[in-house]
């Protein structure tokens, strides 16, 4: 069966698309609203941005402007010791735990300082795609 050229073009638009939403919802363009665990209160959009804490390269120590880890191909796909627990890896279904819920692939929580997102399988599908496919600092090729 031939798939007609409009619905490739189609089909390539909207992927194009949910990267696009994935990088505006990282660079909080497109706020998600979230709170800090335990707190009921939601934080303001401007503190819920993934950039602000998560620019830092591999291996560098945290400073004023970068807080956590850097998220990209190379730290969300290699087995890694996070947080004193043993090495894994995240798929899209833990990196979505661990947005939602603040538990990592090893079932080891996050800092309390990570917020726990009210993402919807869309938002998180499209943050999933843009950060895994991102090239790191390192210079892993695309």
């Amino acid at each position: 069966m031939r798939v007609p050229a409009v619905t490739i073009a189609m089909l390539l638009a909207a992927a194009c698309v949910r990267a696009g939403t994935g990088e505006a919802l990282y660079a909080g363009d497109l706020p998600i609203g979230a709170r800090l665990r335990g707190d009921a209160q939601l934080l303001p959009p401007t503190a819920t941005r993934c950039i602000n804490c998560h620019e830092a390269g591999p291996g560098q120590a945290p400073s004023s402007r970068t807080y956590a880890p850097r998220l990209d191909r190379e730290t969300l796909l290699h087995p890694l010791a996070r947080r004193g627990g043993p090495q894994s890896a995240y798929d899209e279904p833990s990196f979505c735990r661990a947005v939602r819920e603040g538990i990592d692939p090893a079932n080891m929580l996050l800092r309390r300082s990570m917020p726990q997102y009210a993402a919807d399988d869309a938002q998180c599908e499209s943050l999933w795609r843009f950060l895994s496919h991102r090239a790191s600092l390192q210079g892993v090729p695309e």
